[in-house]
Formats: C-alpha cells, structure tokens, sequence
C-alpha cells in the first residue's frame, strides 16, 4: 500500500463518519466525550512557548476547525491555517470561520503552503483503520518529517500508547520509548514527550531549537 493509498483509506473513512455525525468531536473519529477533545487542544496549544509572542500555525487534519474554536475561547494570538483531506469538512469549517485559510489539500502534495512557526497534528496518527502496520509506520514517520519540514519553531502530534493493558484493533499504537527514539535519531534531539495526561495516548513535541521550561 503506497502513501497515496494510505491518505485515500483515511479520506474515505473519515468522511463517512462525518457525514454520520457531523460537527462533534465523534464526527472527527474521536469519541463523544468534549472534555477530552478540549485537553488534546490544550496540550497540541502546548508547543507554542510562552514568550512566543503572534505565531504562525498549521493544522494538519483540521477538521472542521475545532481547535481554532479553542484557540479563540483562550484568546491566544495565533495566526492559523487549517488543512484537511476531507472537503467536507472544509466545506463547513470554512463557513464557521471565513476570515480564516482553511485548505483542501494534501500536505505531501501541497505547493504553496509556505513555513510557520508550529505545525500541529491531532488524532491522525492515532488510527491504523484497516491499514497494515509496517505501512502505516512508513506513513507516519513521513508524515512527521513532512511537518517538520514546514515549522520554524516546533511540531507537535499525539499517538496511541502501547503502555494499556486493552487495544482496539483499528487504532495505531505505538511505544514511546521506540517513538521518542526514532525522532531524536531522525528528526530532532530537542523533543519532548508527554505520556502523564489521562488518555491512553502520548503528545510528543519537536523543536527546532533547544526547548525552554
């Protein structure tokens, strides 16, 4: 299964469950449960240092814009760009917030996207669907080196924890030792991981630079 197929089995996946349940955090494959979608924006909004002052950032898998929804309830002064696979969920996000750059688009296809400061990631890397495991691990690790490519500052993404004593068969788990590892050896030294929040799921972050706390 080649990269292509990988992103044309999440589309499709992705826009049937929106299309069933529509402008919820379960229409974007995440369960029903707000308070846990609010505290994954929260900690993806953690790779933004404190001292940053405006940033630029990119939202790979938007959705239909719902951490922007957050990012204007905490009044943070973030520049923000969304983008997603499925167009029916731009469709919608563009007319919940107009003012705002949201794409149809492929990141590993996308001409014109230009740098930003933080590129983030939420939820795309924690479903395998139906996908074989050794490609979505080729996915992901492209995915990740792709939205480094694009940041100036930092990434950040979330992934399924292997450290749960229950898997459902169609999420990507993944061990954070191993994950951790092969971001320091390939990607950054200047990483930093967060397994400590109550989901079964890790956030890793990636800086350009030296991490400040």
């Amino acid at each position: 299964m080649s990269r292509k197929s990988v992103t044309d089995r999440m589309r499709e996946h992705h826009t049937r469950v929106f299309e069933t349940h529509g402008l919820t955090p379960k229409g974007v494959d995440w369960g029903e449960r707000e308070g846990d979608a609010i505290l994954r924006y929260d900690n993806m909004l953690a790779v933004v240092r404190p001292d940053a002052g405006r940033v630029r950032l990119l939202d790979v898998g938007c959705g239909y814009g719902s951490l922007l929804d957050r990012i204007v309830v905490r009044g943070l002064d973030i520049e923000y760009v969304g983008i997603d696979i499925v167009n029916d969920m731009i469709v919608e996000a563009r007319k919940r917030h107009p003012s705002v750059r949201f794409e149809c688009v492929d990141i590993f296809e996308a001409e014109n996207l230009g740098t930003f400061d933080y590129v983030v990631c939420n939820g795309v890397l924690t479903q395998m669907l139906d996908i074989p495991i050794g490609e979505m691990d080729a996915f992901a690790r492209s995915l990740i080196r792709r939205m480094y490519e694009h940041c100036s500052e930092g990434v950040a993404f979330n992934m399924m924890s292997n450290r749960v004593n229950f898997m459902v068969g169609n999420l990507f788990y993944k061990s954070p030792a191993e994950v951790l590892n092969w971001c320091m050896t390939e990607v950054t030294p200047n990483i930093r991981l967060d397994h400590a929040y109550p989901l079964y799921e890790f956030m890793v972050y990636l800086y350009r630079k030296g991490v400040q706390r």
